[in-house]
């Protein structure tokens, strides 16, 4: 019997690129996953202050209301977001994209 996956984790994987840091989120923005973005976010902005982050959605199953607020700050600072075609209104523009495109 095969376990449903929890949908309370995050996996968040930073790259840094020549041109830019990404940031791929898998799982669920929610509670505690939230100011551990914040944290990755500021670690990777501070690493490489000169380059621009983006933030890959494509494998985020969920959002809660404090994910969003963060997001939106994050968007306000310069971040940018690649999310799938369809996806829920985040309240601030995305790329739409695929998971190739990052």
């Amino acid at each position: 019997m095969l376990e449903q996956p929890d949908e309370t984790m995050l996996r968040i994987t930073p790259r840094l690129a020549d041109d830019e840091c990404l940031l791929k989120l898998e799982g669920s923005l929610t509670g505690a996953w939230v100011p551990e973005l914040g944290a990755c976010w500021c670690g990777v902005a501070m690493t490489a202050p000169d380059r621009p982050v983006r933030v890959d959605l494509t494998d985020v199953s969920h959002v809660d209301a404090a994910g969003r607020a963060l997001m939106t700050l994050m968007y306000r600072a310069g971040v940018r977001f690649v999310a799938l075609a369809g996806a829920p209104d985040l309240g601030f523009p995305y790329d739409s994209g695929s998971p190739s495109d990052t």
